[in-house]
This record gives structure tokens, C-alpha cells and sequence, in this order.
């Protein structure tokens, strides 16, 4: 008996670590980050303010989000604030979840650029959609 309430205890304690750690990874990138509490339009989509990509290693953007009205599904990517090229995959986001985008070839290429993320809702919303959250270029 005595060893099967070790044994759990040994997996409760792995599981917990693991969880752990993988937060710290995300928290660890949201220091360079930015927010945003934007209406996204209907039509085109908009742009978060610029946060500048500071590691060159950093193979993805991530987009941490806190809400997004109605329950709709919004889409991220990310941009050269000075081009608006989008240099990451675009990922699809909903209310309190996240997106991770990778970067289009190297990332090292855009290090010292500064960036925006651009938000967009699908083609079958209608209607102005509010969200809310936090994201960075920088991201593993």
C-alpha cells in the first residue's frame, strides 16, 4: 500500500513539474510583449501597437488571449511595422485561448525589426468583435 501512495505521488509531482515548466516558457517570452483591447472591424482586420522582436532565436510569435466577444473566432499573424509584410503563419484564436505563429524562413531575419500582430475575423462574422489579451514576438 504503502508503495502504490509513493508511486502516485512521484507521478503527481512529475505531472506538476511538467506543468510548471511549461508555463515558465510562456511567461518567460511575455517580457517583451504587448497588449491589446481592440474592436476588430469586419472587413480587413487591425493592428496591435509595435513591440520590437529582440531574440533572433525565438522561432514563434505568441498570442495570449483574454477574451474575444460573442464567442467568435478571431485570426492572428504577425507584420513588419514598417512594410505591414506578414512574416508568421496565421493562427485562429478564441476567448481565452492563444495562437502561436511561426515565422516565415529564419527567424533571425526580422530580430530588431519592430512588429505588429495583426488580428482578423472570419469570413462569416458580421458583426464588430471585441478582444482583449497580450502577445509577443518572441516566443518557444
Amino acid at each position: 500500500m504503502l508503495k502504490k501512495v509513493k508511486k502516485k505521488g512521484v507521478i503527481v509531482s512529475g505531472i506538476l513539474a511538467l506543468a510548471i515548466m511549461g508555463t515558465s516558457n510562456i511567461a518567460y517570452a511575455m517580457n517583451n510583449s504587448g497588449s491589446y483591447d481592440l474592436g476588430t472591424p469586419i472587413f480587413g482586420g487591425i493592428d496591435t501597437y509595435d513591440v520590437t522582436k529582440n531574440d533572433g532565436n525565438a522561432p514563434y510569435g505568441f498570442n495570449d488571449n483574454h477574451s474575444v466577444s460573442g464567442n467568435y473566432k478571431l485570426y492572428s499573424a504577425i507584420r513588419r511595422s514598417d512594410t505591414s509584410e506578414q512574416i508568421t503563419s496565421e493562427d485562429f484564436f478564441t476567448s481565452n485561448g492563444w495562437s502561436k505563429m511561426s515565422y516565415n524562413g529564419k527567424q533571425s531575419w526580422y530580430y530588431g525589426y519592430r512588429t505588429r500582430m495583426h488580428i482578423r475575423s472570419g469570413s462569416d462574422c458580421w458583426v464588430v468583435v471585441s478582444t482583449s489579451g497580450e502577445w509577443t514576438p518572441d516566443c518557444y
